[in-house]
């Protein structure tokens, strides 16, 4: 019997987790691709080496089958900050924890970070050609294969 019960309080608590990333999904495609395009349009070489050592970073992880959850987050962090757009900044800086979800423990595993690593190297690519729709549409392709990996 009891083990019924924990049964059931780890589906509703799983249930509760996965309408909750669903939503985090949902506001990350409205603001997310137009940071990228953003940032596509103002990026400088200073910020484009920034994010070329994160991807580096991220690769090494990914290589030491380590945790890439803090590289992953700089990405975006630093997506942000290249929109030069300072509310955009302190939006991000808001909800890093909430971001931050998407990313717990129980989702990591080898094909997301290799998915999301190819994801960011094409985020990246479109950003070096400071292509606004290129680096939008790379964002939402991206956001589409990880949330792809959630179901």
């Amino acid at each position: 019997m009891f083990e019924k019960i924990i049964s059931m309080l780890e589906d509703k608590a799983l249930a509760k987790n996965t309408e909750r990333i669903k939503e985090i999904m949902q506001f990350r495609y409205i603001l997310e691709p137009e940071i990228a395009a953003l940032a596509a349009q103002f990026i400088d070489d200073k910020e484009l080496v920034r994010i070329q050592i994160i991807l580096d970073a991220q690769e090494k992880n990914l290589l030491e089958n380590k945790d890439d959850t803090e590289e992953d987050m700089r990405f975006h962090i630093a997506l942000a900050r290249s929109a030069k757009n300072m509310v955009i900044g302190e939006v991000f800086a808001v909800l890093y924890d909430i971001l931050r979800e998407c990313r717990v423990q129980a989702l990591q595993n080898d094909q997301r970070k290799k998915t999301s690593l190819q994801g960011h190297r094409r985020i990246y690519s479109a950003l070096k050609e400071r292509d606004p729709e290129a680096s939008r549409m790379a964002m939402r392709d991206h956001l589409n294969e990880v949330e792809s990996l959630f179901r």
